[in-house]
């Protein structure tokens, strides 16, 4: 989203006084550092004062506020014509602790020119990216057949997780089952091998769930075609 100081981007010339934008950013990974970035724009022949707040927060996916990660003043002069870039990096240890399901999060700038009083009001929404499990399986298999489904995983995170357990059901193929793993260690993989049997014809979706004390709600799925004998 990109504002001026005095209403919004694309309107009346003399409106486009200092311009302030949000930088767009690739796909962040969950466990990685979190950088945002607001750029300032002078567009008249004169210095400009611009002072105020941005700010991160975390929020749930219904859109609430849940917690501020982090908070800094904006104050800088803009020299005729300059742009500016400020960025916020912050580490994992940071945002961990105020990260809520979804890992939904909103960059925040309000500010305000003091030599116009013109006043801009913009946020850009991230979201960090958890990554899936990986099932491998038989692409096709005739009935009665037995056969393994194999879960991989990477541990996106610096730390440790921790009380692992990985659900599966496959409906045709297993009752649903939970199994109590170890731990993973950080950037580290894990794989899990669990045997099935083709009871029923037809596509079959396998559904699994990875769930830690660290790191929730990591799915992955896969279909086996079950072919009579």
């Amino acid at each position: 989203m990109a504002g001026t100081m005095k209403g919004l981007y694309g309107q009346l010339e003399e409106s486009k006084d200092v311009i302030v934008k949000i930088a767009d950013k690739k796909r962040v990974a969950y466990g990685d550092d979190l950088e945002v970035e607001v750029n300032f724009e002078n567009l008249s022949n004169e210095d400009r004062t611009i002072s105020g707040t941005w700010s991160l927060q975390s929020y749930y996916s219904t859109g609430v506020f849940a917690h501020r990660v982090r908070s800094e003043r904006i104050e800088m002069t803009l020299n005729p014509a300059q742009k500016i870039p400020k960025k916020m990096r912050l580490s994992f240890d940071e945002y961990n602790s105020k990260t809520v399901e979804g890992c939904y999060f909103k960059t925040l700038c309000v500010c305000t020119v003091r030599d116009t009083k013109q006043v801009a009001s913009l946020d850009r929404n991230i979201r960090l990216i958890k990554p899936d499990l990986h099932l491998q399986a038989p692409a096709e298999v005739r009935e009665g057949d037995r056969f393994k489904v194999t879960v991989t995983f990477k541990n996106p995170l610096p730390i440790s997780l921790t009380q692992c357990s990985l659900e599966i059901e496959a409906p045709g193929l297993l009752k649903p089952k939970t199994f109590k793993l170890g731990s993973v260690a950080a950037k580290m993989s894990f794989t899990h091998e669990v045997v099935m049997t083709a009871s029923k014809l037809g596509t079959r979706t396998v559904v699994a769930n990875f769930d830690s004390k660290e790191l929730v709600g990591i799915n992955g799925s896969c279909e086996v075609v079950v072919k009579a004998e």
